[in-house]
This record gives C-alpha cells, sequence and structure tokens, in this order.
C-alpha cells in the first residue's frame, strides 16, 4: 500500500503539471533553474500542494467531479512576503535545504509587514456663528456713545484745567519763580516783533532746564486695553477701584490731580509728564500777560471697531520683536500692544527727559498758542520741544498710533467790564474753538477719526454730525450780548472780529494744502479726485473743459481732478423724485448695475440674468435735465397720471391753476360736492418688497379751494356738535344706570335684607345645637350654654342687624324721593 500510495502521488503531480497553463510552467521552470525554490510563491504553491494531498487521502483528484475548472486560466497573485521570527543562521539553512517540511517552516514564520487598520478621524468644523444685524449695529452704536461720551468727558476735563492756569493764586506762584531777566524782557514785548519773540523763547529755554519730564502724557488706547476691568460697585468708591484696575494694568498715562494746590505742586517738583508742563507753562505766559490759549488734542477711545487678526498676525504680534520697544532719532516708540505690568516696567524706566524733550522727539497731545498783535494772528509755541510758529511740527505720523489728530481744540478765557459805565464786574467769557484745520494736512483723515459719517438717507432727512453740534453748543452765548454794549481793544466785539480772522485764516490754510504725495491721500480729499475713487453717482463733468483740459497733475499714472469737476448723477426716477426731467434725446453718462428693492425689478433683474445680460440703470447729469413743468388746470379738471394721482414731490411741480389742501379726509367732501380733485403723491416708502405710494392731501382747482374749505369747516363743525351730542348722551346713560342700580340695590335690602339674617342665624343655631349636642347638652341646659357661649360671629351678626334696623327708617324717605326722579 505504502508504494501504490507514492505511486499515486507521483501521477497526480505529474497531472497538475500536465493540466497547468503554460506561462506558470515557464514561471515555475524560471524559479528552479535560478535557484529560489524557497521564495514566498514557491512557499505558498507547496503550502497549497500539501494541503491538497490531505484532504484527498485515498490519493484520487479533488478535481474528479467532472466540472471544466482545468480549463480556467487562473491569475497569479503574488502573495505577502514572510521572514522567519528568529533569524538564525541555523533556521535559514534549515529553510533552505529542507523545503520539503512546509508545514514546520510554517510554524518560524511571520509577516514582515503587519497590515493593521488605519483609524482616521476627522474634526468635523465648528460653525461660525455669524452675529446678526441687530446685534452689529447696536455694537456700533455702543460704540459711538462710548467714543462721544468720552470726547465730552475731555473736553470736560480740560476746562477744568484751563480755569486752574488762570487762577490768581497759582499766578503768583508762577511768578514767584520766573526769573528776573525773563520779567525786565517781558516789559519790552509790546515795543516790536522781535521783543515779542525774544520774550518767549527766553522763557522756553529756561523752562526747558526748570522742568523735567518723565512721562508722555495722554496717548490713545483701545476699547480692548479696558475690557479687563470688571464692573465697578455703584454703592462702593468707584474712583478708587477704578484707579487700582488702572495701576494694575498699567494705563495710568497722566497723573491724577485732585485741586488746585497739587497742581501747582508740581511746579515746585520741578517733574511731571508732557501734558503738566505744557499747562503749567500757558499758566506762565498768562502770569507775564500773555492772551494763551490752552490747545489740547483729545485722544478719545476710537469708534471704530478692530478688524479680527488671524492667527499667523496674532502669532507674529505676540512675538517679543513686536512686543518690545524700538529707540530711533530719540525718541521712543511704544507698541499699544504692551499691557499689563509689561507697559508699566517699559515706561518706569525710561527717564531721561531728552527723549521728551528732543527736536526729534513725537508731537506732545498738548501745548499752547499766544495771540500776536503784531502780526494778527496766534503763535503755536511748543515749549517741551521748543518749536514756535511751527504748527506743522505738532502733527504725529501716520504709523503713530498713540497719537490721533482727530479734535484739536483751543481753550481761551478772557475777562471782560461790564456794560454799562456803573457796573464795575469783570465777566470771564470762555470760549473753545476748533482749530484742527492749522495742525493737520490730511484733514479728510483727520474728519473720518471723528465720528462715524452720516448715511444717505441720514443727509436726505436733514441729520447733521455729532461733532458740528456739540462744538457749536460749546460757543459761549454771552459774547453776543456783550458785543453790543462794548467796544477797544480787549472788548468782546473785538473778540468776534478776531475770531471771523482766525477762520478766515483756517480756510485759506485748507484751500493751500499740498497735493498729496500717495494714493490713499485722495481718498476724500476735499481739493483733489482721482478717477478711481468715484463713487456709484459720480461722474467727471465740467461744462467748459473736456476731460483733458480738467487733469491738474499725475500720480503713478494716474490723472488727478479737482474736487470741484465732480458732478452728481441720477436715474430718470431719481430726478423726478427733485422736480426734474431728463431732456429728449440725451445719452446716459454712465450705467450702472440696477439695485433692485421692489419684488417687480427683482424679476426683471433674475430673467436679465439668464439672458446673460446684467440689468443696468441709465444716469442722467444734471445739466441734461431741466424743471418739470405740470399740465395746467383747465376749466377746473386736474391732470393726472394713469393711477388718478398728482406727483408733487417737490412744491415746484404743482401744476399751474391748482392748489395743494394738506387735510386728511378733505376727499370725502369734494366728492360730494361734485368737485373735480386728485390725491397728491409726494413720495413712495418700501414695505415687504412692494413700493407703496405716500398721499399727502389733494390737489383741486384754485377756484374751488375756497368752497371747499367752507364746506370743511361747516363739515367739522357738524362733526363735532354730533360728538358731543353724544357724549353728553353716553354720560346720561351712565348716571342713569348708576341710580338705578342703588335704587334696586336698596329695595333689594328692604326686602330680603331681614329674612336673610334671620336665616344666617337659623344657620349659625343649627350649628350650636349640634356642637352643644355633641357636647353632651340638652333642654334647658342647651339653651343656658346658647345664651352664655355666643361666639364673635354671633355678636357680631347681631350688632350688624341693630345698625341695619336704624338705617331701613332713616332711608325710607331717601327711597320715595328717588322713585319720584327716576319715573316722573
Amino acid at each position: 500500500m505504502g508504494k501504490r500510495k507514492g505511486k499515486s502521488l507521483q501521477n497526480k503531480n505529474s497531472n497538475e503539471r500536465d493540466t497547468e497553463p503554460s506561462h506558470s510552467k515557464r514561471r515555475r521552470k524560471q524559479s528552479v533553474d535560478n535557484g529560489i525554490e524557497t521564495s514566498p510563491a514557491a512557499i505558498g504553491e507547496q503550502l497549497m500542494t500539501d494541503t491538497s494531498v490531505e484532504m484527498n487521502g485515498t490519493g484520487m483528484d479533488i478535481n474528479d467531479d467532472g466540472s471544466d475548472d482545468d480549463s480556467i486560466d487562473w491569475e497569479t497573485v503574488e502573495l505577502p512576503k514572510w521572514a522567519p521570527a528568529v533569524t538564525t543562521n541555523q533556521q535559514r539553512q534549515t529553510l533552505g535545504q529542507d523545503g520539503g517540511d512546509a508545514d514546520a517552516d510554517h510554524d518560524h514564520l511571520v509577516p514582515h509587514e503587519q497590515y493593521n487598520d488605519v483609524q482616521i478621524v476627522f474634526e468635523a468644523p465648528r460653525a461660525v456663528l455669524k452675529k446678526s444685524k441687530w446685534e452689529m449695529a447696536y455694537q456700533r452704536q455702543l460704540r459711538d456713545w462710548m467714543h462721544n461720551s468720552h470726547v465730552v468727558l475731555l473736553v470736560g476735563h480740560f476746562l477744568i484745567r484751563n480755569n486752574w492756569c488762570s487762577r490768581e493764586d497759582i499766578k503768583s506762584v508762577c511768578l514767584s519763580v520766573i526769573p528776573d531777566y525773563i520779567a525786565s524782557q517781558n516789559e519790552r514785548k509790546d515795543e516790536s516783533d522781535q521783543q515779542f519773540y525774544t520774550t518767549i523763547k527766553w522763557l522756553m529755554a529756561w523752562w526747558h532746564g526748570y522742568f523735567k519730564v518723565t512721562a508722555p502724557g495722554m496717548v490713545t488706547r483701545p476699547l480692548e486695553a479696558f475690557t479687563s476691568i470688571p464692573i465697578l460697585d455703584p454703592q462702593g468708591n468707584m474712583i478708587q477701584e477704578l484707579e487700582s484696575h488702572v495701576q494694575r494694568l498699567g494705563i495710568q498715562d497722566s497723573e491724577k490731580i485732585d485741586d488746585p494746590t497739587s497742581f501747582v505742586n508740581f511746579l515746585a517738583e520741578k517733574e511731571g509728564s508732557r501734558d503738566i508742563s505744557a499747562q503749567l507753562f500757558t499758566s506762565l505766559l498768562r502770569t507775564l500777560g500773555f492772551e494763551t490759549r490752552l490747545v489740547c488734542s483729545l485722544q478719545p477711545i476710537p469708534f471704530r471697531i478692530p478688524a479680527t487678526r488671524t492667527d499667523k498676525a496674532s502669532s507674529s504680534s505676540s512675538s517679543p520683536t513686536a512686543m518690545g520697544t524700538e529707540l530711533k532719532g530719540g525718541s521712543t516708540k511704544i507698541s499699544t500692544r504692551n499691557t499689563g505690568a509689561k507697559n508699566k516696567s517699559s515706561l518706569g524706566t525710561k527717564t531721561d527727559n531728552t527723549q521728551y524733550q528732543s527736536n526729534k522727539a513725537k508731537p506732545p497731545t498738548i501745548w499752547c498758542e499766544v495771540w500776536n498783535n503784531h502780526q494778527q494772528k496766534w503763535i503755536c509755541v511748543d515749549p517741551i520741544r521748543q518749536f514756535y510758529n511751527n504748527p506743522n511740527q505738532m502733527e504725529p505720523g501716520v504709523s503713530n498710533r498713540q497719537n490721533i489728530l482727530s479734535f484739536v481744540l483751543a481753550f481761551e478765557e478772557q475777562q471782560y467790564g461790564g456794560g454799562s459805565v456803573k457796573s464795575k464786574k469783570r465777566q470771564r467769557i470762555k470760549r473753545v474753538v476748533d482749530v484742527t484745520r492749522r495742525y493737520t494736512t490730511h484733514l479728510p483723515k483727520a474728519l473720518v477719526q471723528r465720528e462715524r459719517d452720516l448715511t444717505k438717507r441720514e443727509r436726505q432727512g436733514g441729520w447733521r454730525l455729532w461733532s458740528e453740534l456739540f462744538l457749536y453748543g460749546l460757543q459761549p452765548t454771552e459774547l453776543s450780548q456783550l458785543q453790543q454794549n462794548n467796544t477797544g481793544p480787549s472788548s468782546p466785539s473785538s473778540s468776534v472780529s478776531r475770531y471771523n480772522m482766525e477762520q478766515v485764516e483756517l480756510e485759506q490754510t485748507q484751500q493751500a494744502q499740498k497735493m498729496p504725495t500717495s494714493i490713499q491721500g485722495f481718498h476724500n480729499h476735499p481739493l483733489y479726485v482721482l478717477e478711481r475713487h468715484l463713487k456709484k453717482f459720480e461722474v467727471l463733468y465740467h461744462p467748459t473743459m473736456d476731460n483733458n483740459q480738467m487733469v491738474i497733475g499725475h500720480i503713478r499714472g494716474e490723472n488727478i481732478y479737482p474736487r470741484s469737476c465732480v458732478q452728481q448723477i441720477h436715474t430718470r426716477e431719481s430726478w423726478i423724485k427733485q422736480g426734474r426731467v431728463v431732456m429728449d434725446n440725451q445719452v446716459p453718462v454712465k450705467r450702472i448695475l440696477a439695485h433692485a428693492v421692489t419684488l417687480e425689478k427683482k424679476r426683471l433683474q433674475e430673467e436679465a440674468k439668464l439672458q446673460g445680460d446684467p440689468l443696468h440703470a441709465n444716469c442722467f447729469g444734471h445739466w441734461q435735465t431741466t424743471p418739470y413743468k405740470a399740465p395746467p388746470v383747465i376749466d377746473g379738471k386736474i391732470p393726472k397720471n394713469n393711477y388718478g394721482r398728482v406727483d408733487l414731490f417737490t412744491p415746484d411741480m404743482l401744476p399751474e391753476g391748482g392748489a395743494h389742501i394738506q387735510i386728511d379726509g378733505v376727499g370725502k367732501i369734494a366728492k360730494q360736492l361734485g368737485i373735480d380733485y386728485a390725491e397728491a403723491l409726494v413720495d413712495f416708502e418700501f414695505v415687504r418688497g412692494r413700493s407703496v405710494p405716500l398721499v399727502n392731501g389733494i390737489i383741486v382747482a384754485k377756484e374751488n379751494e375756497f368752497i371747499l374749505l367752507e364746506a370743511w369747516r361747516e363739515h367739522e363743525h357738524h362733526k363735532a356738535n354730533k360728538a358731543m351730542a353724544k357724549q353728553e348722551k353716553e354720560v346720561y346713560d351712565r348716571w342713569r344706570k348708576l341710580i338705578q342700580g342703588a335704587m334696586i340695590d336698596a329695595r333689594i335690602d328692604n326686602t330680603y335684607g331681614k329674612q336673610q339674617h334671620l336665616l344666617l342665624d337659623t344657620m349659625n343655631m343649627d350649628k350650636h345645637v349640634e356642637r352643644n349636642t355633641d357636647a353632651g347638652y340638652s333642654g334647658d341646659n342647651r339653651n343656658k350654654h346658647r345664651t352664655t357661649n355666643d361666639t364673635a360671629w354671633d355678636r357680631y351678626l347681631a350688632q350688624r342687624r341693630q345698625q341695619e334696623n336704624t338705617k331701613d327708617d332713616d332711608n325710607n324717605d331717601d327711597s320715595d324721593g328717588f322713585k319720584h326722579l327716576l319715573f316722573d
């Protein structure tokens, strides 16, 4: 049997080799010739062969079922590479020599590369919740309120400081420290302009060495620097709590002064911030008799919401380079991002006064102005850097975020005599003048930093800028009253003329501004404009010049035009609302994308998009329009539009021979009288995507106006009488109802009141009987207990019954009177 079994195995192997495809045979032959029978493919084939032998224990072929599987062309798949678990030389030799015992070798083989399941987890992106429109509008409004409130507080602060600079006790202390040579030179200041200049120069030179500047003073800080301050308790000492938080954050830029005594003590200490130095120098000038203003560049909290920075920008800004300080050219540049103890320590280490008092130092926020009677103008004086009549040096750099020039106010205080000869009382008048135009070459930028610009609808509604109203309210009202009764060089009339001269000078300074040297400088510039900065409804046009003649300069290949050549353009519908109509055969000067507000225009816009051509609107200039002239009223007939109304957007659009009656409901009276009329269309409003016309009164013929007004007055008189009669009837009805109710109540009380009391007493007696029965009382004992042990309720009912019986006798006569009044 053993020989027969081995022979059958040999036959089977030969049969498998005969049925093997030709290309598989060639591969096997190549492997044998190359001596790599121990390759992974050979080992896998040997394993498959052994498995087939074990399954066919009888020596028969497992494919004897007669199927055609032998004819199938199987694909050769490359198996994973296997390596021995223990790589020793002995095992390598065993694997190379004994390749038949595949099962034994397989126990020592493990895969060289293990394939495990890889699980990749992606975090779902968090939904970025955008702020709603109303929340963003509230945040903008809140920032505007905080900005405006800070401006008001700063103005009040400097009004107090300006008052301190004019106090007599402070002037006396200042006079005691002024050197004698300056006092003697001060007596010659009125002789000439040179003596005037010499006096101030000597005073600035002495003050530069006398007073040491140790702090920069007031700076602009963003709102984010104060967000870490918690809400203060209104019941506690809010000032002390706020001071502790300010010191903790290191954002206290200037000294805290409580009273004039503490203010003048800095003069004795001979050191302080730049703000204190300028204020004390103003007091010195007033002590010497100079007409001096305290000029302050306010640094309020910005009203703009800062843009959100990216992570890259945040990381770069938090680096030591960005957080550090930079000393260049004798000036110090402190980053606005430095807050807390770092900022406080950086300010405390810089005690060298040369960095603030040098000619190359950054401009301060407080200085003064002196009236030069020889030149008849105000002279700028910077006592910290010793600049005289050099206003251009007071403008901070563009990159300086701690000194933003938006409000530059001059605080002036003058004394005038009484209005009459007998009055010897001198009146002190305070004035605040806006001198921003004198100290900036970028006025549009300064105006933008003041407040948010008005929208188109706000401008059309007649709104005014908050800053204009605020500065106008700061002007004194007493000045105009004293102007009529005082004359002379120091009278209010001279001050008014001086103010007018200053405004003319500021206007000339604004007109003489240099042309900007950057593209951004032309944005919203009051004198020059670039074509790229034109708005949607603006074009360049001049009646006597073409486009080439309007060019006044070039910058980086772009033409520069004067602002006076910018003209407003509108659509036909907008011009008709202004009382003008586009003339015939006019070519539109500009075509813009139509703004769809109503549902009808939105449909037209969608149809245009489907056709590939966006919906455009033709715009025309003022020179292409003419005043609208409505058809006249003929024979009392009112000319109407397609909707039976009259377009009356402006008073000039009223038809000739017509009258506009602005009374609600007068159209019904005109219809009853048979008078022809038409509703007056004055505007449109947009409600839920629809354009709704607004009607104000009616239009009638001029000859029918008097008749219609008389009929309306008679109608209103009749309507008023009818309303009064109705009201009187309602009053009588209410009184009648009240009297009837009182009589019914009295009759019911007289008829059923006693029985009701008896019923109540009977019920109470039954309760007492039950109570006494339960307690063991009966017969006479029960009655005896009832009389001796009455409850409080029984006594109250007996007392009330006695009072009501007394009242019934007194009210019998009154009830008869009510009946006589009611039924007669």
